[in-house]
């Protein structure tokens, strides 16, 4: 299923459901977003993945992306749904797709490897201020 049939159907399933869209970070929290999303991205329609510390175990096994959002990647959650007016998605899986867009890959996001995750990263949700004029210090 889609983000947009999501949203917009009138009955919200119960138990595991699968949606497929774009993972964004957007203030701090993950969502996925409807597969043609909107400009800017952060008005699309969209679900939110109920718990951020996930984004931990998505920054080991991604390349960070500059701009907005330290992650855009096609993915897939399967979940419980929770969360009404505003739908969020319990993960209990979570796939992105890998970079020749060819298949999905797993990810793991157990407590455990989150913990292990969180321990190698800054905040990963926090903006760093730069001030320099060398493009090269934003990295």
């Amino acid at each position: 299923m889609n983000v947009r049939d999501l949203i917009d159907s009138t009955y919200l399933p119960e138990g595991l459901i699968e949606v497929v869209g774009w993972l964004v970070s957007i203030e701090g929290q993950l969502f996925l977003l409807d597969e043609n999303f909107a400009d800017p991205y952060t008005e699309s329609k969209k679900i939110q993945i109920s718990d951020p510390l996930i984004a931990y175990a998505i920054r080991d096994v991604i390349s960070p992306l500059g701009g907005g959002s330290f992650v855009f990647h096609k993915a897939k959650v399967i979940g419980v749904l929770e969360g009404v007016p505003v739908p969020k998605i319990k993960a209990q899986d979570l796939f992105i797709e890998n970079d020749d867009h060819k298949e999905f890959v797993r990810v793991a996001i157990d407590k455990n490897t989150i913990k292990i995750a969180k321990k190698k990263y800054e905040n990963i949700f926090i903006k760093k201020e730069v001030k320099s004029d060398d493009w090269l210090d934003y990295f």
